[in-house]
């Protein structure tokens, strides 16, 4: 039985790209890493995982 239903256009793509959140934020990796790069050393950073 198939029962239509609406999907948000975004929704779709990342279904359709098999994407979360995370894999759309490490997308930006290099960035993230050159923004915690210019960051004061006393702030608060994030590190990799092994």
């Amino acid at each position: 039985m198939a029962a239509p239903f609406e999907l948000d256009e975004n929704v779709r793509w990342r279904l359709l790209n098999g994407l979360d959140d995370i894999s759309i934020t490490l997308q930006q990796e290099s960035e993230i890493a050159a923004f915690e790069a210019a960051r004061p050393r006393f702030k608060p950073s994030t590190v990799p995982t092994r």
